[in-house]
């Protein structure tokens, strides 16, 4: 018995395998019937599609440069804080060329011919010139005092000859006993008094010249002050910042020099050049190496979108690197850099901000149009046009400019790659290429 039953329990057991196989056979088969099915469906769907039409670029070598990016705040080059050394009321303000009334923004004209420049303002002269006639007396008085105590010195020279000549007459006279002895000594008095009047009109004489030299010092200041009653435009430029106004008092003590912010604040006039331009940087250490004196500089005011399409023609200043500081910033890890513009339109504006990008480096490479690249977590790709299709196809890139970007592998020279449009694309998909990139070479 025991032996039918392990026959019995083994002819069952070879029989569901049996089965089993077979069913998962019959499952196999069922699934490649379905896939089939949906491969036969899904290109017939594909070949029925209307192509996608789109704009292709040509995948060529050219020049693509490097840029690096730093902001920074734009200074005029030439600003001048134009400053009354006198206290007093501002009795006058000048007129632009427009016969208004100056004020911030209003054109000014430097120095020509020999000639001052602009006036620009001026205070109340009445008490300078009182100080300055005051001065001119004392310098006038001063100098009859030294004229009379070279008067003096002379008659005391004079003096002191004679009384020389005196007392060598009595000496002898006195040695040979013709006069008394107090006779000689009434000699030797006088020619000792007569060298002290010499000694004491030297004194006085240079008394007076030094009293002269401090009269005229102080004429000098005083007019000196006059001068300095009244501001002139150093050089052609713009008013910047004007803080004075007709009937102002004005003291040099008002002037707040403890930063530049505020002295322009304080400041009677600010004037500056808008035609220089210049933009303080601070570039990172791992790429300041790569800037150097008058490189090639794009200046940008404010914040502008790098990929618009008109922010070239519209907001483009060039520029230069004017100086690269081999000192490195400790706190910011930074070296300072320098940029200078010469604008003819003034779109850069004095304390305004700007974005500059450097061109370092520009070589020759395969490139594409930056508007071509798509991304998948972070990994670029674009479609190439082939054979009526889209194909999907990553890429590795290099460096990138304003339009172009590198291409290092995935693609090569003559490809085309898809730019409008690409955003509607699956590989595989059809498409109709509708024109090309331009572009500054020629393909056929």
């Amino acid at each position: 018995m025991p032996n039918a039953h392990k026959k019995r329990t083994r002819r069952t057991w070879i029989i569901w395998s049996v089965f089993t196989l077979l069913a998962a056979l019959l499952v196999l088969a069922t699934l490649e019937a379905v896939e089939a099915q949906f491969n036969l469906r899904n290109s017939q769907t594909t070949q029925e599609l209307d192509p996608v039409r789109v704009t292709a670029a040509w995948v060529e070598t050219g020049p693509v440069t490097q840029w690096i990016v730093a902001e920074g705040s734009v200074r005029a080059v030439r600003k001048t804080h134009l400053l009354f050394e006198n206290t007093g009321k501002v009795v006058f303000l000048g007129m632009d060329r427009d016969g208004l009334e100056l004020r911030e923004g209003s054109v000014v004209t430097g120095p020509r011919n020999g000639e001052p420049g602009q006036l620009l303002a001026r205070l109340d002269t009445r008490d300078v010139e009182s100080t300055i006639d005051q001065s001119q007396a004392a310098v006038e008085e001063a100098r009859q005092q030294l004229e009379a105590a070279r008067g003096a010195l002379t008659r005391a020279n004079n003096d002191l000859a004679e009384a020389n000549s005196q007392f060598l007459r009595a000496k002898n006279l006195w040695e040979q006993g013709y006069i008394p002895e107090q006779d000689y000594e009434q000699a030797r008095t006088n020619s000792l008094n007569a060298q002290e009047a010499v000694a004491s009109a030297e004194a006085d004489l240079a008394a007076q010249q030094a009293r002269l030299e401090s009269a005229l010092a102080e004429a000098e200041r005083a007019t000196r002050g006059q001068e300095h009653t009244a501001l002139y435009a150093p050089y052609d430029g713009v008013i910047a910042r004007l803080n004075v106004r007709v009937g102002d008092h004005f003291d040099p003590s008002y002037v707040d020099r403890s930063s530049e912010a505020r002295l322009s604040a304080t400041a009677p006039v600010t004037i500056i050049d808008p035609g220089e331009m210049e933009i303080e940087l601070l570039v990172p250490q791992y790429e300041a190496h790569m800037v150097r004196p008058d490189q090639e500089v794009l200046v940008l005011p404010g914040a502008i979108d790098w990929y618009s399409d008109s922010w070239v023609e519209d907001y483009e200043q060039p520029g230069r690197v004017y100086s690269v500081s081999p000192q490195v910033d400790r706190d910011r890890r930074a070296s300072r850099v320098l940029v200078r513009v010469h604008q003819e339109v003034n779109q850069l504006l004095d304390g305004m901000f700007a974005t500059c990008w450097i061109a370092v480096r520009t070589e020759q490479a395969l490139r594409i149009p930056l508007g071509c690249l798509l991304f998948d977590d972070g990994d670029p790709y674009v479609f190439v046009a082939k054979d009526g299709a889209a194909h999907k196809r990553e890429i590795s890139t290099g460096i990138s400019d304003q339009e172009y970007v590198a291409v290092l592998d995935g693609l090569e020279s003559g490809e085309r790659v898809v730019l409008q449009g690409r955003q509607r694309l699956m590989h595989g998909l059809p498409l109709q290429v509708l024109e090309h990139y331009a572009t500054d070479q020629n393909h056929e």
